[in-house]
């Protein structure tokens, strides 16, 4: 019987991705439990994102050799390991170390995810599968901090450290249920098509995929720096509540995921230009919104909340296109080049944040300036790339069903 592990690994991606942010309210009750600096403090995330980093390539050749049922429970056993070792230990060094650990287990969500969506068939079904999981990854990074502000009012740093525990373990149990297995006879023929680590060669050869990948990553950091600042400059400069924080937040993260989810529809309907035309728009609307010089709270709130859903916006659609179009020319190792856009996603916009953070401190003028110099570089980029899809026909390329993807 035909089943489709899509929408259980859209669930998988959900209560893994939650656990890079959802831990960080807890991050002043942690410091002082292990009575460190807040630098110190800072190195869980570092550690974490190192692990996820290193873990994406592996992963990218082991979908390949073992199948994805058995990687991806490979991966969710390593993430289980390091969740359980974060809510045993009760010494800093070992504390840092199993997020290291989490982060291993985590990248297995990114790389299977993308790389089986990219390989769901037509051009218009990958564009719809590719949003949703965007939207995801989204919604659960951006959430992440939102309950793990409850659970940090209610329960401190256990709750959290507890709830992510549990989702840890629903998520092995989930992939071991639902998750079908691997056909042998078309996973030794897959086995003998792809490339493995050479793989990685053909990404870094691949001037479209690169450039792509890079642009995406452009585009998502000012995004990034939007979210790390804002409860800087919402709640502490401007005297937001925390309710109405989480509200703008919350619609901030939906304007994102719903344009996501369309977005592939969108395109296929009135085409790469038209639809790189609308991106373009939104993201100059967002720049005209966020210098406005204006004075009152409320005016400053306006021009804000605005600035950022125009931006998510056009976001959206351009990180789409970008995706999509980076995938539509890696047949034969697209699990390596999901690999990389995993890589990419979290390591990129970490630097431009840690560097953005060394020009301009926590502030809506440092917001305003990220918002206009990354979409700056991002639309001369997402115009090269449409440039380079164009000249090398890929819009006329049709998509290659996996085989094992299809029967499984």
């Amino acid at each position: 019987m035909h089943k489709d592990p899509f929408a259980w690994l859209v669930v998988s991606m959900i209560l893994i991705h939650s656990e890079v942010q959802l831990i960080i309210p807890s991050f002043p009750e942690l410091g002082n439990f292990f009575a460190v600096s807040d630098y110190r403090v800072s190195l869980f995330v570092t550690s974490n994102m190192l692990g996820f980093c290193l873990g994406s390539p592996f992963y990218g050749v082991l979908c390949d050799k073992w199948g994805i049922r058995r990687c991806y429970l490979f991966g969710s056993s390593v993430f289980l390991i390091g969740c359980l070792g974060c809510f045993l230990v009760t010494t800093y060094d070992l504390f840092c170390v199993f997020r290291f650990v989490q982060g291993i287990g985590a990248a297995v969500a990114g790389v299977v995810g993308f790389s089986q969506a990219s390989k769901a068939g037509d051009e218009q079904k990958v564009a719809f599968r590719l949003g949703v999981l965007n939207g995801v990854v989204t919604f659960a990074l951006a959430g992440g901090p939102v309950l793990g502000n409850i659970l940090q009012s209610y329960f401190g740093a256990v709750g959290n450290l507890t709830c992510i525990l549990c989702f840890a373990v629903i998520n092995l149990i989930l992939i071991w249920r639902v998750l079908p297995a691997d056909d042998t006879s078309n996973l030794l023929q897959q086995q003998q098509q792809q490339q493995g680590w050479n793989g990685y060669l053909q990404c870094l050869r691949n001037p479209v995929f690169m450039l792509s990948i890079l642009t995406k990553d452009l585009a998502v950091s000012a995004y990034l720096i939007y979210f790390s600042w804002s409860a800087f400059v919402l709640v502490d400069q401007w005297g937001m509540s925390s309710y109405e924080y989480g509200v703008v937040q919350f619609l901030i993260v939906v304007s994102y995921s719903v344009v996501t989810l369309f977005a592939g529809r969108l395109w296929t309907r009135f085409g790469p230009g038209s639809y790189i035309l609308v991106s373009l728009s939104a993201w100059l609307v967002a720049w005209i919104c966020a210098s406005q010089v204006v004075e009152p709270v409320t005016e400053i709130f306006a021009a804000n909340f605005w600035s950022i859903v125009c931006y998510s916006v056009g976001g959206a659609l351009a990180v789409q296109f970008l995706f999509i179009t980076a995938f539509m020319g890696v047949e034969g190792y697209k699990s390596q080049a999901s690999a990389v856009a995993a890589v990419s996603r979290f390591s990129f916009p970490a630097l431009a944040l840690a560097l953005w953070g060394r020009v301009y401190p926590p502030s809506w003028l440092g917001v305003r300036m990220a918002l206009a110099v990354f979409a700056t570089f991002a639309s001369l980029g997402l115009l090269c790339v449409l440039k380079l899809r164009g000249s090398q026909h890929v819009s006329g390329k049709p998509f290659v069903p996996d085989p094992t993807f299809e029967k499984s």
